[in-house]
């Protein structure tokens, strides 16, 4: 996905952060949209540049999230700690870019000016 796009359909009124409570189904149905894919995809990208030379390791933490929760659900916190167990990145640093990166759609395009 390119980073462009996703700034475009960001910058919509209908836009919404990735990191959303739902209560219920129909409210999955609600939020799982291009805005969510297409920022999500961002995000992901952006947290692989951010990690520099530790792509082996990124991917690492990836497998171990994706396995421990395969039949199940997972929070945004799952993922750092999966990232955390090979040390790429501190879990207070994580909760900090989770903030900055997933929170807010306002200032999305600055955030993502470094990887444009």
């Amino acid at each position: 996905m390119k980073y462009t796009e996703a700034l475009l359909l960001d910058e919509l009124k209908s836009s919404h952060p990735i990191e959303v409570e739902v209560n219920n189904a129909q409210e999955v149905e609600e939020i799982l949209d291009a805005v969510s894919y297409q920022k999500g995809s961002c995000v992901i990208r952006m947290l692989h540049d951010y990690m520099g030379a530790s792509v082996s390791l990124f991917q690492a933490g990836l497998k171990v999230y994706f396995e421990k929760f395969k039949y199940s659900n997972a929070r945004t916190e799952d993922l750092w700690a999966a990232l955390e167990t090979t040390g790429i990145v501190p879990m207070d640093e994580a909760d900090r870019l989770s903030r900055v990166l997933c929170s807010s759609h306002s200032h999305t395009r600055r955030k993502l000016q470094h990887w444009c």
